[in-house]
């Protein structure tokens, strides 16, 4: 029952934010669903690094991680260089049940951290009030109400 929320909250967090791609990762950190996101992102060395790092503080603080893909803040003056490659990136962290990573191109735009802070609450509202049959239009209405 969590894996099955967990991907309909991923589903409206992805679509509440406009972000470009989702995924949900389990417990013992495998991808059990996604959404835009190729195999060959989540095998790219990097990726998986930043993937990690993000997880393990997400796992310590029990908080919201925000992030970009351009971890090694040393090779800043090389930045500017992989603008086009820059995303945004948020891991939610829910307690027993596991992780929601979403990502976006920052040319596509900014994710709001104050809109991903509001769409985690509800997810733990609804965590705690035990409703984890909700879809995603179902949360994305609560969320507008």
């Amino acid at each position: 029952m969590s894996v099955q929320f967990l991907s309909e909250f991923m589903r409206f967090a992805t679509q509440a934010t406009r972000a470009d791609r989702g995924m949900v990762i389990d417990m013992n950190r495998n991808v059990v669903d996604k959404l835009n996101m190729d195999n060959a992102s989540l095998q790219n060395k990097r990726f998986v690094e930043l993937l990690q790092v993000a997880l393990d503080e997400a796992e310590e603080s029990g908080d919201l991680v925000t992030a970009n893909n351009l971890i090694h803040p040393e090779n800043a003056p090389e930045t500017n260089t992989h603008l086009h490659q820059l995303r945004l990136i948020f891991v939610m962290p829910f307690p027993a049940m596991g992780y929601v990573y979403i990502d976006q191109h920052v040319r596509n735009g900014i994710i709001k951290q104050d809109l991903v802070e509001r769409i985690i609450n509800l997810g733990r509202v609804c965590i705690e009030e035990g409703k984890l049959d909700l879809t995603a239009g179902e949360l994305a209405e609560l969320f507008t109400n």
